[in-house]
């Protein structure tokens, strides 16, 4: 069954995955998806807390677009990678991340990246995204809007957010993390390469 189908999506979607805790800044999302002030677009959120969800209806009731806004909360792992393919963009608007594993995800399957220029993610998302800056969501309202209307920027996006994911595979990252260690131990420099 089409995952798109099973949670209810019938209109084009930005998507967001993950924590609606502060340090995820949804509410700047929200604002900004409430100034793009589109009808034919959902704004679809997973993740979260169920005891969180209330306060981000109450918030998108305040910004006029509850009836566009779609609070998912938990997602099961499998229906992310067709959540994702199915979005107009993955947007990640956080303020501070360590990594940000979903904008790995979402580039994996080809879908459009803008993430906040902030901590890890504008290095993660490389030239495989957009970023935007926390300081007023018109900006990422912009961005959204670019590409909800251009069908080739949205397209390039694709195209750079799969040749980006190529950057990231488990594989390479055992590899490099052994490197790291061998340099660290002297291992090459002693002679002691196997």
């Amino acid at each position: 069954r089409n995952v798109c189908e099973k949670w209810k999506l019938t209109r084009p979607y930005f998507f967001y995955v993950g924590g609606w805790e502060k340090r995820k800044n949804v509410p700047f999302l929200l604002q900004a998806f409430a100034r793009l002030g589109r009808s034919d677009m959902d704004l679809v959120l997973a993740g979260g807390q169920e005891h969180q969800r209330p306060i981000l209806a109450k918030l998108a009731e305040e910004l006029g677009c509850a009836g566009r806004v779609r609070l998912l909360g938990y997602v099961p792992e499998a229906d992310l990678p067709a959540l994702y393919a199915g979005a107009l963009a993955f947007v990640y608007p956080s303020e501070y991340e360590g990594f940000g594993l979903q904008v790995c995800e979402a580039m994996a399957v080809g879908c459009p990246v803008l993430v906040a220029r902030a901590t890890s993610l504008p290095e993660i998302a490389g030239n495989g995204g957009e970023t935007f800056t926390l300081d007023d969501p018109s900006k990422l309202t912009a961005l959204l809007n670019r590409v909800a209307e251009d069908g080739m920027f949205r397209e390039e996006l694709r195209q750079r957010a799969r040749s980006r994911s190529q950057d990231f595979s488990w594989n390479r990252t055992a590899q490099e993390t052994v490197a790291v260690y061998r340099r660290l131990l002297g291992i090459d420099a002693l002679g002691l390469d196997s």
